[in-house]
C-alpha cells in the first residue's frame, strides 16, 4: 500500500525481555535436555527490549551484566509459573563474582508479567485423539535494578550502606544504582551533604515499598536537618529511593538572609558566619526541627551588611503556601532612624518527583526598571 495507508506489521515471539538496568545485559539459554549447548543471544542494551526466538521460549533463561566478570545467574528465570493475565511475579537474581574473591555479588531482580494474550491455544483446532492444552509464552520479562538513590537535593550528597562496601557521591537531579545492596537482608542507608557530616542511617528492612520517612542529619554545630525519605517499591526486592528536602529557601534578594523556626532558641541548620555577610548563592534546605514549636518560620538581615546596626526577626510567616510580604528592621545606633527591607515571599508546592518538597522564593518587594 502505499501513501499514508502503508501499514508496518511486526510479527515477534510474545516472550520479550526488557532491559530496565543502565548496563547490557547478556541472555543465556539451554534445554534441559543438552545444558552443554546453550545459546547466547545479543546483548538487550539499557531500555531495549528483546523477543526471544519462538523455538527458545520452552527453554531455560539465564542473564547477566555484560563485559562485568561475573556468571549467569544460577537460578533461571521461569515465565510458565505466571498464568493469571496482568498477574506480576517478581524475584532476585544474583551474579557471582568469576574471580577468587567470591564475596562479590551481581544482583538485579525479575519481574514477570502475564500480558493480555489467550491463556491457551484453541483445542477445537485438534483432532479429539490429539487435543492439548499448551501454556503459551504471552510475558514480559523485566530486568530491574535493585535499589536505585534518586538526589531530588539541589547539591550534591555522597551516601554509603554501614556494613557494606557501597558509597559514592550523586549529584542533584542524578540516580545511583547499587547493584550489590541485597534488600532480602537489613539496609542501613546513610547520606552527608556539605557542612552535614553526622547522619542517624536509615534502617530499611527487606520488603519495605511504598514509605516515606525522615532521615536526621547534624550540621557542624549539631544542628538537626531532616530529610524526607520516599521508598518506592518497583517490585519484590526492587526499591526506588527519593532523597528530597521539606523546604528550599531560595534567596534572590541580593542580601544576607538569615532564617529560623519561630520561638527556637538557634538560627536554622546549615547557616554558618558566612551567611551573616553575603547572600548565599544555592538554596538553604529547611525543615521545622523543634517539634514544640509552631511550624512557622522568621528571618533577619545577615548582620554584615550593617555591622553598627541590629537586625530584628520579622513577623512569622508560613512556608505551607501562597505568597507574602515581610518587613525586616535594623535599628540605628544613636538617633539615626531605623532601616526597613520589605521583603517579598513566594510559597510553590513540588509537582511529580518534587511532591514532598516546598520551593519558598524570597525577592525584593519592589524592582525599579
Amino acid at each position: 500500500m502505499e501513501g499514508s495507508a502503508r501499514k508496518v506489521i511486526t510479527v515477534r515471539s510474545a516472550l520479550i525481555v526488557k532491559n530496565k538496568l543502565e548496563m547490557p545485559m547478556e541472555l543465556r539459554l539451554d534445554s534441559p535436555s543438552a545444558p552443554d549447548k546453550p545459546v547466547l543471544l545479543p546483548a538487550v542494551m539499557p531500555g531495549d527490549s528483546f523477543a526471544i526466538p519462538l523455538h527458545l521460549t520452552s527453554w531455560r533463561l539465564q542473564a547477566r551484566p555484560k563485559g562485568t566478570g561475573v556468571f549467569f545467574c544460577k537460578s533461571p528465570i521461569h515465565w510458565t509459573n505466571v498464568q493469571k493475565t496482568s498477574e506480576v511475579s517478581s524475584s532476585k537474581r544474583d551474579c557471582h563474582s568469576m574471580e577468587l574473591d567470591h564475596s562479590r555479588f551481581f544482583r538485579f531482580c525479575v519481574a514477570i508479567k502475564k500480558e493480555n494474550y489467550p491463556d491457551y491455544m484453541p483445542s477445537s483446532i485438534f483432532s479429539d485423539s490429539a487435543k492439548q492444552i499448551f501454556r503459551q509464552p504471552g510475558h514480559t520479562i523485566y530486568l530491574l535494578p535493585t535499589v536505585v538513590l534518586c538526589n531530588l537535593l539541589p547539591c550534591e550528597l555522597e551516601f554509603y550502606v554501614k556494613g557494606a562496601p557501597i558509597n559514592g557521591t550523586l549529584k542533584p537531579r542524578k540516580e545511583a544504582v547499587l547493584h550489590t545492596a541485597d534488600t532480602s537482608q537489613n539496609i542501613e542507608l546513610g547520606i552527608s551533604l556539605e557542612n552535614f557530616t553526622h547522619c542517624k542511617e536509615l534502617l530499611i528492612p527487606p520488603g519495605t515499598q511504598n514509605y516515606v520517612v525522615r532521615m536526621r542529619l547534624y550540621d557542624n554545630n549539631r544542628r538537626l536537618l531532616n530529610l524526607v525519605i520516599r521508598i518506592v517499591g518497583q517490585a519484590k526486592g526492587s526499591l526506588k529511593i527519593f532523597i528530597s528536602a521539606p523546604y528550599w529557601l531560595i534567596n534572590k534578594t541580593g542580601l544576607p538572609l538569615i532564617f529560623r523556626q519561630d520561638n527556637a532558641k538557634t538560627d536554622a541548620a546549615g547557616q554558618f558566619e558566612e551567611h551573616e555577610l553575603a547572600r548565599s548563592l544555592s538554596p538553604l534546605l529547611f525543615c521545622y526541627a523543634d517539634k514544640e514549636q509552631p511550624n512557622l518560620c522568621t528571618m533577619r538581615v545577615g548582620r554584615g551588611i550593617h555591622p553598627e546596626g541590629m537586625p530584628g526577626w520579622c513577623q512569622a510567616f508560613s512556608l505551607d503556601g501562597g505568597s507574602g510580604v515581610r518587613a525586616l528592621k535594623v535599628i540605628q545606633q544613636g538617633n539615626r532612624p531605623g532601616l526597613i527591607y520589605n521583603i517579598g515571599i513566594d510559597v510553590k508546592k513540588g509537582r511529580g518527583r518534587y511532591m514532598d518538597t516546598c520551593m519558598v522564593t524570597f525577592a525584593p518587594r519592589y524592582l525599579l526598571d
